[in-house]
């Protein structure tokens, strides 16, 4: 047990630490290893690892493709593909009916799925997305299994899938009624609750949060600063509070819950800072809907305030919407999807999520189909009413706190407005608890909904925004998506030019350096197997083995965007990082939490550095025993103090103790 609790805790400090770079985005096709396929046909295959793009020759005809584009370029006309090139564990795929087409041989070995005669009834093409596309997730990625749901708001229509096994080990497929960690979309369940409390005029959103928790206390940033006597519960709703992301120690166990992480959360934040004022920027924090849960059991008179909210949740949303299938505790529950790392592995222990206000939510698709119809039908479902039409709407809507950068996602109350690289925009929210990984995604002008959730971790938000999008194009006859740009034309820039990006960036970028000879690159990116190195482009941008970049200075800092139109910000520099001295030098060297390695370090450059998982990030010092983590991003801003005394030193970060050895 010892040992699964040590790969727990180091995926929740690793979860913290970093941000995904890329999700894996597979199309509705039967798809096929790109450069075996062409090379079985004699044609000459490249990867252009400078361009971050494909070319393929036969017979003097150039064709070139780029990843996660949906048009290709024949000896530089563009024509379109019917599914995007993807990369998985660096093989690329394409589509076999691509295929075909190229070489012109005729698909008349391919057949179609014969599924509920895709092909007569609504939604055909979403649904034919569903299962092409989460069949080859399945495949491709090693997944176990796979739940989705598809709803329309205007008919009523209601569809759900299943792919693979809830229990491999024991046979059981995943149908419509098993159930899944459905993680961090509990936060919208949660601001729900709170929602409804504001109706009842019980909770005022504007209000101080020390209003209705009098014994709520956290520390100010060492050097930012922070009130938090002005959080209010509109801040925590919308991640801009500024309080620590997250309280490691007690976040998850095997078994049963353990209640005293929600219970001592307002304890335990009193021991902890701020990572910066409350209105500074958009910055995800768990503990931010831990303490709302808190809120909610506090106000309707709980004692307990783990139990209470479950009650609450249980008699003000999961009962009345006949949401049977939705519960924190799946203790004797029958269909229970098992988390896998991959379905080729045995099943991992089950983690239950303490904070379950945060991610603790057991559902299904059956009933994750009718919550969706709910926020779809502005509160209501079934001739049930949970939440006003108004509350709903201000949920979903953006919270405009005039921000100089925007966020990656720009939150409402309780869900998030996303915008792909292609430009499709989405509202909705996702979720991932050890190895389990889920999305919800409304398209809120045509009134359609996807819920996918996967016991595999990595492979349910492509699924989601694919199946959205197919099912906007079929309802409507049109997406809002912007065309691919053509490859890039590479151009000489000159160092001293290059030099001006160079610098450390938030997220998993990381540090980017400039090389003797001229090269911009980036030594250490997750889940990059070797350096990145960036290639100018004429029209301003960089070419990867990954994507476009864009580097653009915004009110003084320099942000790095990714994609072909600068629409997800990547990471932000962050400047005037400070010089080790020999307060930093003492505490240089390696701290153990229940196997989750943290390194102390100082790099070739003279900076102060922790280094988590094998990524660096830099630190500053505030004086001899206390340093913070640069930045202002999730897991940026944290502070980290050290102790000492006759038996050794450690150092606590998000309220969690790491022993020196």
């Amino acid at each position: 047990m010892q040992n699964r609790f040590k790969k727990a805790a180091a995926l929740t400090m690793a979860a913290i630490m970093v941000f995904s770079l890329s999700a894996f985005a597979a199309p509705p096709s039967e798809m096929v290893p790109l450069r075996a396929t062409f090379e079985a046909s004699g044609a000459d295959v490249q990867w252009h690892y400078d361009g971050g793009f494909i070319t393929v020759n036969i017979d003097g005809e150039v064709f070139t493709f780029n990843p996660s584009h949906g048009t290709a370029y024949r000896n530089g006309t563009s024509f379109p593909l019917s599914s995007s090139v993807t990369v998985s564990n660096g093989v690329s795929f394409i589509s076999q009916a691509d295929v075909n087409a190229i070489l012109q041989v005729p698909a008349a070995g391919y057949q179609e799925p014969v599924t509920e005669q895709l092909d007569t009834e609504p939604f055909a093409l979403a649904r034919a997305t569903a299962i092409e596309h989460g069949n080859m997730l399945a495949e491709v990625l090693d997944v176990a299994g796979i739940t989705i749901a598809l709803v329309d708001r205007d008919t009523g229509f209601t569809w759900t899938h299943g792919i693979g096994y809830a229990d491999i080990e024991n046979g059981l497929p995943v149908d419509e009624m098993t159930m899944f960690d459905v993680g961090s979309i509990s936060k919208t369940f949660t601001a729900i609750a709170v929602m409804q409390l504001v109706e009842e005029g019980i909770i005022d959103l504007d209000e101080p949060i020390t209003t209705y928790l009098p014994n709520f206390f956290i520390h100010p940033h060492p050097t930012r600063g922070g009130d938090y006597r002005g959080i209010t519960t509109r801040m925590l709703l919308s991640h801009v509070s500024g309080i620590a992301a997250d309280i490691i120690t007690g976040m998850g166990s095997e078994g049963q819950h353990d209640t005293a992480y929600m219970n001592n959360i307002v304890d335990n934040l009193a021991q902890m800072h701020m990572t910066f004022p409350s209105l500074y920027r958009m910055s995800y924090a768990n503990t931010g809907y831990t303490l709302l849960g808190v809120l909610v059991a506090s106000v309707m008179g709980y004692e307990d305030y783990f139990s209470g909210f479950e009650n609450h949740m249980l008699e003000n949303i999961f009962a009345p919407l006949s949401m049977y299938r939705s519960v924190y505790d799946v203790r004797g529950m029958q269909n229970v999807a098992r988390p896998y790392p991959n379905a080729s592995s045995p099943a991992a222990e089950r983690l239950l999520a303490n904070p379950i206000s945060t991610g603790g939510l057991y559902s299904s698709a059956y009933d994750m189909a009718r919550f969706m119809h709910v926020l779809l039908n502005g509160g209501s479902h079934d001739g049930i009413t949970i939440l006003s039409q108004n509350s709903v709407r201000q949920m979903a809507q953006v919270q405009n706190f005039n921000f100089l950068r925007e966020p990656m996602y720009k939150w409402g109350l309780g869900l998030y407005q996303f915008t792909m690289p292609n430009g499709f925009v989405s509202v909705g929210h996702s979720g991932g608890w050890t190895h389990f990984h889920s999305d919800m995604q409304f398209c809120l002008d045509s009134g359609v909904g996807v819920f996918v959730s996967a016991n595999t971790m990595g492979s349910a938000t492509s699924l989601a925004v694919e199946i959205l999008m197919a099912a906007v194009y079929e309802k409507t006859g049109s997406v809002n998506v912007l065309d691919p740009l053509p490859p890039g034309v590479p151009v000489e820039r000159s160092a001293e030019d290059l030099e001006r990006f160079t610098g450390w960036y938030t997220g998993a970028v990381g540090r980017i350096n400039l090389s003797d000879d001229g090269v911009l690159y980036a030594p250490n990116v997750l889940g990059m197997p070797g350096p990145l190195e960036f290639t100018p482009y004429a029209d301003g941008s960089f070419g990867t083995a990954i994507s476009r970049f864009w580097f653009e200075e915004i009110s003084g800092t320099m942000i790095l965007f990714q994609g072909d139109h600068r629409l997800m910000p990547a990471g932000e520099r962050m400047d005037n990082l400070w010089q080790a001295d020999e307060t930093f030098a003492r505490w240089v060297g390696e701290y153990y939490y229940h196997g989750t390695i943290a390194e102390f370090a100082i790099d070739e450059d003279g900076y102060a550095v922790s280094i988590w998982g094998g990524l660096a990030f830099p630190m500053i010092g505030v004086d001899e025993y206390t340093f913070y983590v640069a930045g202002t991003t999730r897991g940026y801003g944290q502070t980290v103090q050290f102790f000492e005394n006759e038996n050794g030193s450690w150092f606590v970060y998000s309220n969690t103790r790491f022993d020196r050895q």
